[in-house]
């Protein structure tokens, strides 16, 4: 068996092994996420008839920058004891215009809606992975089935490298392809009501603005950079996963804790908390905010021309090296 095919072998093995939170949570997820928003869309549909609020396609504008743009016009309709009116010429300012041209609920706005499910599935799918990384190692020889393992021609090397795999690859991967068929979703969600409704040029609206496959690719590179710059904070967690006998979440967080302190106490600086910082908050080496919020390959530029990241793959190497290490001499419980 060739070394590609024993990695594949143990992909499989791990994803059998944890397919209730690698499979089933995001499949639950989703369909908790495809319920509530039809019932939301039923019940706002409902109360929008009772308030009478409309949006009525008005006519095309010309923009600032001489492009073409399509203006949905505020209508109010009131209701009274004698009939209803429609109130449209409202004063100026108060109308509320939904263009095509990257103001009002387009183009930016739109592209911000298309991110939604990949940073909600990415946020959930990261929690899954902080529990598995920590629980991965340390089960195995709490139930003793590591003896099994170790039986079977697979290095220890491996198992510590396919759980890096499945935390910065393959997980990730699987929440790219839930948000990807959960905004396929939402797409045809808004078309099937854009449809239903009674304004002309909605469906056109509606896919003029989905910027679906655009999000997704940009999340592509987004994931390969979050992949690198979270090495160290994954080689951390699996040697605490090999290390600890009992209580492995307070071996993961007490010692960065402790050292956050001291350096605080001691010294009065807090370097150690804003490196850790960034690798929790996933901010990449330019300290602005989450990779995820603010997709694009040049996050993966941006890290490989990073320092930090260099140094932290050096660290992470050592983190690694010791996790093998333990995995070899010293198992039990």
């Amino acid at each position: 068996m060739s070394m590609s095919q024993k990695y594949i072998a143990s992909i499989k093995r791990e994803m059998w092994e944890h397919q209730g939170a690698f499979v089933k949570v995001p499949i639950i997820v989703m369909m908790v996420l495809a319920v509530v928003l039809i019932l939301g869309g039923v019940v706002g549909s409902h109360y929008a008839k009772l308030a009478q609020y409309d949006y009525a396609f008005s006519g095309h504008e010309q923009t600032e920058e001489g492009q073409d743009s399509r203006v949905f016009k505020y209508t109010v309709k009131i209701i009274d004891e004698g009939g209803d009116a429609d109130v449209e010429g409202l004063k100026e300012g108060e109308g509320l215009p939904l263009s095509l041209d990257g103001q009002g609920f387009g183009g930016q706005e739109f592209d911000g809606v298309s991110r939604v499910p990949f940073i909600v599935f990415d946020h959930l799918m990261a929690i899954v992975v902080f529990m598995y990384l920590l629980s991965c190692l340390y089960d195995d020889r709490k139930n003793n089935s590591i003896l099994f393992w170790k039986s079977l021609p697979v290095s220890e090397a491996q198992n510590v490298f396919t759980k890096v795999i499945m935390a910065t690859l393959v997980v990730p991967f699987i929440a790219w392809c839930a948000a990807l068929v959960f905004s396929v979703f939402l797409l045809l969600y808004a078309l099937l009501g854009a449809a239903l409704s009674s304004h002309e040029g909605a469906v056109g609206f509606v896919l003029r603005e989905q910027a679906i496959i655009g999000a997704a690719m940009q999340y592509v590179g987004t994931l390969l950079a979050t992949a690198l710059w979270l090495l160290p904070l994954v080689a951390w967690l699996l040697l605490v996963s090999a290390y600890a006998k009992s209580a492995v979440f307070l071996h993961a967080t007490l010692p960065l804790v402790g050292v956050i302190v001291v350096e605080s106490i001691v010294f009065g600086s807090n370097g150690f908390a804003r490196l850790f910082s960034s690798y929790v908050l996933n901010v990449g080496p330019n300290g602005g905010g989450n990779m995820m919020y603010d997709p694009g390959w040049w996050h993966l530029r941006d890290v490989l021309l990073s320092g930090q990241f260099w140094m932290g793959l050096a660290a992470s190497g050592g983190m690694l090296w010791g996790t093998i290490y333990l995995r070899e001499n010293r198992f039990e419980l």
